[in-house]
């Protein structure tokens, strides 16, 4: 009930003209915006004819580049392992080369080359374009095994030498730190790929604020259960995701483990110093949040500057940025610090857990619901937030002073409560919220949705939404949404619900859809060290967010090279450099004997995907 089924095979372009006859109906620009499968070619004239609302949405979400100069030359120059470095650069890498032949030398072996070591990076790329359960299976030479690409770049012993001395920290050792943050050799590389991915490009638009994670079989405090999640035992990250090009402008750590005493906003505004005037200015009046909610200690914090880091970097042209989120995050509280953060630019919308309502607007959620009790599946109400009231003086002097009911008996505080919840009827709120409030929509289950974007101020505190044209209005009209009910058989059954609700189905998938072309063809493997299961995830991470520029360089780029593919180039141009200083070095040493002059048949077959042309 959450996530309710609008899909569609890609979603069009909305409002736009009707397609030519004998065409899909399907805008180009918007096909690699969604992907939601099962529409009739009637539902996608019914998007495309529909809600402005959601029109505004899909127009106004696109990808912005923040260095365009530079990052055409850096296409131009060296073609898709250009946009890689980008995010992961070479200077991180140089500094990873000196970690690791130091490490190399302490055990013994010899230094390895930048091109080599660049090749080795190829090659972790490389397995997950060609996925075995073990590393040793590539240099097999077994029927059916191995692979030759692997073997004729380097061998087996000189990748797994290679790869059990990397180093992605420097080589000093900080107990203090090593004890109390268990990500701490992760650090570096981390910051590495949040200042890369926060300063080349920002989303704009329409966002989608999510959880992604790690997996790794690495015994760590950092890693946390969650028995309903597709990787149970993993590293969470709060990642923030565009919905057009799904770059992932924000990541963070959940903090699972982290004992240094420092919140999660500390650790964010060290990577992302500028946050730190706007953040003390949005907390100075209320830094444990007992008027706002949101305490400057608290996860929500971390939230509010992932989602404000994008206004910081780049204000919206049309003046809006609007994020979804699933019922883990959303809070009123939440969306008010935002907006107040944000200078009133950003909102937000998501669905709701009842138990996270804040006390002030839950008497107002429950009196909908029960409306809805009776009333048919696709039914709505509308009910309107309230802000938190201001502390009296007296009453916090009161308090100050130890005076109140907390002096009183726990007997007599029960019969008291017990009267009042007896006599008393529910008393509305005084201090209304601007244009947000609560929509109950019931579906198969009831869904509480939250949302700070509303057209207008409910009218009234809540209240049966179906019909209601005030309502209507402040939840921006309505659009079709198309459910299997059981009652159809060929076809399913269109409800007339809130944009919002139907924005929420279409935008919220965003983070998850990066996931799924990234766990398509993932570079980890089954490995107990951390550092080394954080790297791979941020490899996987940062060709999503190249191919995204990519994407955004060129609008018809994407549909004329895949994402595997755009791996698969990168791959090539990594290893390249090392297999022809290779070659090179091999062909100007003077032959031995006759035999050695004669070139054999194998000696003259070049493997397509390595060949030098």
């Amino acid at each position: 009930g959450a996530k309710m089924a609008v899909t569609m095979e890609s979603c069009p372009s909305v409002g736009g003209p009707l397609p030519p006859e004998g065409s899909n109906g399907l805008d180009n620009d918007m096909e690699t915006l969604f992907e939601i499968s099962e529409m009739s070619p009637s539902e996608v004239e019914e998007i495309q004819n529909g809600n402005s609302y959601i029109k505004e949405l899909t127009n106004g979400s696109y990808l912005s580049l923040l260095q365009p100069t530079k990052t055409k030359k850096a296409f131009q120059k060296n073609k898709e392992r250009g946009l890689f470095h980008l995010i992961f650069s070479s200077n991180f890498f140089e500094a990873c080369l000196k970690w690791t032949n130091d490490e190399l030398v302490k055990k013994g072996e010899s230094k390895v080359s930048k091109e080599k070591y660049m090749a080795y990076v190829g090659l972790e790329i490389a397995t997950s374009l060609v996925p075995l359960n073990n590393i040793r299976q590539y240099w097999e030479n077994k029927k059916f095994s191995g692979h030759q690409d692997f073997k004729d770049v380097m061998s087996q012993n000189d990748f797994q030498t290679i790869r059990g001395a990397t180093k992605f920290h420097p080589p000093e050792y900080d107990n203090e730190s090593a004890s109390k943050d268990p990500l701490w050799n992760c650090r570096p590389m981390l910051k590495h790929f949040q200042k890369n991915s926060a300063s080349h490009a920002v989303p704009v638009g329409s966002s989608a604020l999510d959880e992604n994670a790690c997996r790794t079989n690495g015994r760590t405090r950092a890693k946390s259960y969650i028995p309903m999640k597709p990787i149970r035992f993993g590293i969470r990250f709060y990642v923030c995701t565009g919905a057009r090009e799904l770059y992932n402008s924000s990541m963070a750590d959940n903090g699972t483990g982290n004992t240094t005493g420092t919140s999660h906003a500390e650790r964010y505004i060290e990577t992302f110093r500028d946050l730190r005037l706007p953040f003390e200015k949005c907390f100075q009046d209320d830094p444990k949040g007992k008027v706002s909610g949101v305490a400057q200690d608290s996860a929500s914090a971390l939230w509010v500057l992932q989602l404000a880091h994008q206004t910081k970097k780049q204000p919206d042209p049309n003046g809006k940025r609007v994020f979804f989120m699933d019922n883990f995050y959303t809070r009123h509280v939440l969306g008010e610090k935002l907006k107040q953060m944000t200078d009133g630019e950003a909102c937000i919308v998501g669905t709701c857990k009842l138990n996270l309502v804040n006390k002030v607007n839950a008497v107002g959620v429950k009196k909908a619901i029960e409306l809805l009790a009776d009333q048919p599946r696709g039914s709505w109400a509308l009910v309107r937030a309230y802000n938190n009231e201001p502390e009296d003086a007296s009453v916090a002097g009161k308090r100050r002073r130890g005076g109140g009911t907390k002096n009183a008996s726990k007997k007599q505080r029960t019969s008291k409560d017990s009267e009042k919840k007896k006599s008393a009827t529910p008393k509305e709120p005084t201090n209304i919220a601007e244009k947000a409030g609560y929509i109950v929509y019931k579906d198969s289950k009831i869904v509480v949705f939250y949302t700070n974007d509303l057209a207008e101020t409910p009218p009234e505190w809540y209240g049966l939404g179906s019909g209601n044209e005030e309502a209507i209005r402040c939840v921006r009209g309505l659009a079709p949404l198309h459910h299997w009910t059981g009652e159809t058989v060929m076809h399913r059954q269109k409800f007339m619900a809130p944009a919002i609700v139907v924005a929420y189905n279409i935008f919220m998938s965003a983070v998850d859809r990066m996931d799924q072309q990234r766990a398509t063809n993932p570079c980890q493997c089954r490995e107990k060290r951390v550092t080394m299961s954080v790297f791979t995830m941020l490899l996987d991470l940062s060709i999503n967010n190249a191919y995204a520029i990519a994407g955004a360089l060129d609008s018809k780029y994407k549909s004329d090279v895949g994402f595997r593919e755009f791996k698969r180039r990168i791959t090539e141009q990594l290893v390249m450099r090392y297999v022809k200083e290779k070659n090179k070095k091999k062909n100007a040493s003077p032959p031995t004997t006759a035999a050695a002059r004669a070139p054999t048949a194998s000696a003259l077959t070049v493997t397509p995907s390595l060949s030098t042309s």
